[in-house]
């Protein structure tokens, strides 16, 4: 059974109702929006802190404005820090063998591979930060109470559809095609059947 909640759901999807009037068609992550902004025929851009770096080499006059959680106290952000733990039941010596294999050096290098955007972007939002930018020096320190962006695989990865209830339900609560509670109440009851009809939990 996932351990989704109806009633933040359907509280996420009204805040994103609240905000639609304010918001552009145009994706975030469409280049188009990003050339918009720069070239003044959009008023405002949301995005990561990671634009703040771009458009301050882009000489823009500009702006910026945090995101609004819940609640005033609200931070928010993500970030990546790991850690391997072995546990101590029945299969530790498999575990720990395992355990090595993805820490040892080979493998090491390959997550470097892998991460070194994520550190290229530390060492740029610190770039900022030292040179005045005060949104970075917000969301470095907002980074401190970051949440995963997604669950992590347990058992097992995923269903490939497991993710096609809230979707479908968000974009049916935003056109006002169903109820936002029940609605939501809906979509974790099918992603709940998806789990059941593919691993019986």
């Amino acid at each position: 059974m996932t351990t989704y909640s109806a009633a933040k759901l359907a509280e996420t999807t009204k805040f994103l109702k609240a905000i639609e009037p304010y918001c552009a068609s145009v994706g975030n992550s469409d280049q188009a929006s990003k050339d918009l902004f720069i070239g003044n025929q959009m008023a405002y851009y949301v995005d990561g802190p990671w634009t703040d770096i771009t458009f301050r080499q882009s000489d823009l006059d500009y702006d910026y404005a945090l995101v609004p959680g819940a609640t005033e106290d609200d931070k928010g952000g993500r970030s990546g820090y790991e850690l391997m733990a072995v546990g101590t039941g029945k299969n530790v010596d498999l575990a720990y063998e395992l355990g090595k294999k993805l820490v040892d050096s080979a493998s090491m290098l390959r997550w470097a591979s892998v991460d070194q955007r994520f550190f290229a972007n530390n060492i740029a939002a610190q770039s900022a930060i030292d040179s005045g930018s005060a949104i970075m020096a917000t969301i470095m320190e907002a980074s401190k109470y970051t949440l995963p962006q997604q669950m992590p695989y347990f058992k097992e990865s995923y269903p490939g559809n497991f993710f096609a209830p809230t979707l479908e339900y968000i974009q049916s609560a935003m056109e006002g095609a169903v109820d936002f509670d029940e609605g939501a109440e809906e979509a974790i009851s099918e992603m709940n059947e998806v789990l059941e009809e593919e691993y019986g939990y």
